[in-house]
């Protein structure tokens, strides 16, 4: 049973900060790759292999940072999940 005061949700804000500074940077690079791939699109010689790995350092980045908010997410409903029923029920799950 984990008690949750004060300090457990301190920690928990924390690391959802710590995270959403993770996923501004997945963001930020995936925007970076995106506009490289625009501008080597349907250009030829070196611009071909440019615009290939743009594309696919891109999604790697979409990738991390859809994993990032997906867990994130999850994680935030359990906890309101739990807040919900601790009000309702005066008890943890």
């Amino acid at each position: 049973m984990v008690i949750r005061n004060k300090e457990y949700y301190t920690q928990f804000n924390e690391e959802m900060k710590r995270d959403h500074r993770v996923l501004d940077y997945h963001i930020r690079q995936a925007e970076n790759y995106k506009r490289i791939y625009q501008l080597t699109r349907g250009r030829s010689g070196v611009y071909v292999l440019l615009n290939k790995w743009a594309k696919k350092m891109n999604q790697i980045h979409c990738d991390k940072g859809f994993k990032i908010a997906k867990l994130n997410m999850a994680w935030c409903l359990y906890e309101m999940m739990y807040l919900q029923n601790y009000i309702q029920k005066g008890e943890e799950p």
